[in-house]
């Protein structure tokens, strides 16, 4: 078993996964949902550091956002914050941060593999 499936996120949260995870397939997808989570609640961590940081309180951030204070703050404390990507790009823009997004390795794939060239992996770059 990986270290994530190992991992407890609370009691009721692991009868969940008791009760739901049976698979191989289960598991896996169980796996990519809690790096998903994993990966939002660092990346909005980020995000607020630098927030207070710029020395914004979470209430004027959201006004420049043109959000609801109860928005942005629920963003930053909930454990299972879930922004769309719109309003990430608007505090990040907000905030003055680029980001740049690169692959972690290079991905394999029956379909990349069957393919006689193969291009080099692609870098995007956000931000001004």
């Amino acid at each position: 078993m990986s270290e994530i499936m190992n991992a407890s996120f609370g009691k009721k949260f692991d009868e969940l996964r008791a009760k739901y995870v049976k698979s191989a397939e289960d598991v896996e997808h169980y796996e990519q949902t809690v790096r998903t989570e994993m990966l939002i609640r660092k990346f909005l961590m980020v995000i607020d550091a630098e927030r207070e940081s710029a020395g914004f309180s979470k209430a004027e951030l959201a006004r420049r956002a043109g959000a609801d204070p109860s928005v942005v703050r629920r963003l930053f404390s909930s454990k299972t914050s879930n922004p769309t990507l719109r309003t990430v790009l608007e505090l990040l823009s907000i905030l003055d941060i680029d980001v740049e997004l690169k692959p972690r390795s290079k991905r394999r794939s029956s379909a990349a593999s069957r393919k006689t060239t193969r291009r080099e992996p692609q870098q995007a770059q956000i931000g001004a």
